[in-house]
């Protein structure tokens, strides 16, 4: 009788919305306030109305994950992004979807690093109501990824 034995790598896939998020603060968009740790995230803050009254921009960034195989991960990501103003909250969509549309790209954290070789553009971005306060002007994009393993 043999025995098969098998490697099983734990965790292989980096946390590609982290790595995305901190790619997005490093663009700098002054929008966005620059590089300020106040202005992009996972998920839209509670004190939304706070973080933008000073005219500057929200980006929250969501990986909703996506089919693999062994050498290439396709997560779905959707970008929204906040402002006082239609004509704030459009450009920065558009300047994150301009970025990621230049592949190839490498994004590194420390040890850590996804390489978007192609994406495609799932919904271009767009107004959507932000129902808890329609004064805000959102603007939604999801684009897939194609990411080298």
């Amino acid at each position: 009788m043999t025995s098969l034995e098998r490697t099983y790598i734990i965790d292989p896939t980096p946390d590609y919305e982290l790595l995305l998020i901190k790619a997005v603060k490093a663009m700098g968009f002054p929008e966005l306030g620059g590089t300020s740790y106040n202005h992009v995230g996972d998920r839209d803050p509670i004190n939304l109305t706070e973080v933008i009254a000073s005219g500057k921009a929200f980006a929250a960034v969501r990986v909703l994950g996506g089919p693999s195989t062994s050498t290439r991960d396709t997560p779905m990501v959707d970008f929204d992004v906040f402002s006082l103003t239609q004509l704030v909250s459009s450009q920065v969509a558009k300047k994150i979807v301009a970025y990621l549309m230049g592949t190839p790209i490498m994004i590194r954290d420390g040890g850590t690093a996804m390489h978007i070789e192609d994406h495609r553009v799932v919904l271009d971005p767009a107004e959507v109501p932000w129902e808890p306060d329609r004064s805000i002007r959102r603007y939604y994009t999801s684009m897939q990824l194609a990411v080298r393993r």
